[in-house]
């Protein structure tokens, strides 16, 4: 009398086990696993990737689309007898490199988008900065105007720090100026 055995591997959180029809137990670190079934040491890689890329393949066959008796629709391999279907081809085949090359073009493009985002946003920081430096500038020139125009008399420092009085030309002067300076580089 022959006696048949059925495996079938299963993936445990301690590794992958093959179950078995023999009453064999195993034991791992944390206890049996599971009853008939045998740990494998060290899995089968090499078949364990062939079965994958099988089973991960695209089937390239027609599918059938079909409604039964009640109205519901149905998609097989294989039409049903005596019924009335719809072939459904299956999608052409994508020529990888043509795929690879389109979307690297528009990787490139995404990168462009992205370096040219990059300056606006830089250039809108530098801008940001300078119209922050040019207000701090506009507030000293408005306080040296009004600080101007409220003093009878100024004085200046010359290059060796001795401190000169203006005369009322040279006060007045100092008034335009900056007002000018105000006028051309600041908003009202």
């Amino acid at each position: 009398m022959q006696r048949w055995e059925i495996r079938v591997l299963v993936w445990t959180g301690e590794g992958l086990a093959t179950l078995t029809s023999a009453p064999e137990s195993v034991y791992s670190r944390r206890g049996p696993v599971r009853h008939n079934a045998t740990m494998i040491e060290r899995p089968p890689w090499p078949l364990l990737c062939a079965a994958l890329c099988a089973a991960a393949s695209p089937v390239l066959a027609e599918m059938y689309k079909w409604r039964d008796a009640e109205g519901q629709v149905h998609y097989s391999e294989s039409p049903p007898p005596g019924q009335p279907v719809e072939t459904i081809k299956p999608p052409p085949k994508v020529d990888s490199t043509k795929a690879r090359e389109a979307l690297d073009k528009e990787i490139g493009k995404f990168d462009i988008r992205a370096d040219e985002r990059h300056d606006q946003e830089e250039e809108a920081r530098k801008k940001a900065a300078e119209d922050k430096d040019n207000q701090v500038a506009c507030q000293e020139a408005r306080r040296q105007a009004r600080s101007l125009a409220d003093k009878p008399r100024s004085y200046r420092t010359e290059s060796d720090g001795t401190r000169v009085t203006q005369t009322d030309e040279e006060h007045q002067a100092s008034i335009a100026n900056t007002r000018a300076w105000i006028a051309e580089h600041c908003q009202p």
